[in-house]
């Protein structure tokens, strides 16, 4: 089967719906981030708290061609990363943490993304983790976003 390259905004919610049923307490966090901002899985993973700037509605990440990016967030999602900061043993540190790992934080979300892909009835071969970057990018487009507004927000 051929890969997707967006999911519709049916297959988000039911995306997002199974995440929160998962036994990955991360999945959840994961896919709101991935459907609502252009990171990449690993660039998602390795986001720390210490790159919020609640303000200013952006994260800091370490993204694919080895340079930092201030990711443009939501104000959903940044009242979202200000709860889960909240609740996080150390407020500074990874969003994904996973101390057993040598990075410090969880190095691939790709057997919790499946589950929940299956979960919300979508085949796995057709919906990845990069779909969500390509259906973010897809609905900011949809809301008439000018062509520089898209190419801050892809990166």
């Amino acid at each position: 089967m051929r890969r997707r390259s967006r999911a519709t905004s049916t297959e988000e919610a039911a995306l997002l719906s199974a995440s929160l049923e998962d036994s990955n307490s991360y999945s959840w966090l994961f896919v709101k981030i991935g459907l609502s901002t252009s990171l990449r899985h690993s660039e998602i993973l390795s986001a720390r708290f210490d790159g919020l700037d609640p303000r200013r509605r952006r994260l800091r990440v370490w993204v694919k061609g080895g340079r930092w990016r201030d990711q443009p967030l939501s104000k959903e999602l940044t009242d979202v990363l200000c709860r889960e900061r909240e609740g996080a043993q150390d407020q500074d540190v990874w969003l994904f943490p996973n101390p057993a790992s040598s990075s410090g934080h969880i190095e691939s979300m790709k057997t919790a993304f499946r589950r929940c892909v299956t979960a919300a009835d979508l085949s796995p071969s057709e919906v990845v983790p990069h779909t969500m970057r390509h259906s973010a990018i897809s609905n900011l487009a949809a809301t008439g976003a000018d062509v520089r507004t898209i190419q801050e927000f892809s990166g």
